[in-house]
């Protein structure tokens, strides 16, 4: 099985190698609805520095739950990773993915929610991304 994996795992690189060499080398300009304080995230408060991981997820996704899961009991390793969650979900929501998949990640400092109705996101970041449960990472230069 684990012969298996790894060989579907190297052939999708190599089948999508084309796609990550064009990610872009910036992301466009955006604006979100913070869900835990009141007011707006702009791109211009991304860190400027170290890797930064934008998850665009639907907390009903079982694939985006995973994610979430894993990425919170993997927390500690990953203090030096910026995450923002963006759901086109309300706060509710949100707060059942957190409450019932990734507890640890509510109030970390390396993570932030957002959320955003769907023609906005659409018209601040197509064509960069049109997936569902998907995410970029962006690294910034020490």
């Amino acid at each position: 099985m684990k012969l298996l994996c790894s060989l579907f795992f190297a052939c999708a690189f190599f089948l999508f190698q084309p796609l990550f060499a064009q990610a872009p080398k910036t992301i466009p300009a955006f604006t979100f609805d913070e869900v835990y304080q009141s007011g707006k995230f702009h791109s211009d408060k991304l860190p400027k520095t170290g890797y930064i991981v934008l998850d665009f997820y639907d907390p009903g996704c079982g694939h985006c739950q995973k994610m979430g899961a894993g990425i919170a009991q993997n927390l500690q390793k990953l203090k030096n990773v910026s995450f923002y969650f963006i759901s086109m979900n309300d706060k509710p929501y949100v707060d059942g993915f957190i409450n019932m998949h990734a507890k640890a990640l509510k109030g970390a400092a390396n993570v932030k929610f957002c959320s955003t109705p769907v023609h906005s996101l659409l018209k601040n970041l197509a064509p960069v991304i049109i997936l569902h449960c998907m995410f970029m990472m962006l690294r910034r230069k020490p």
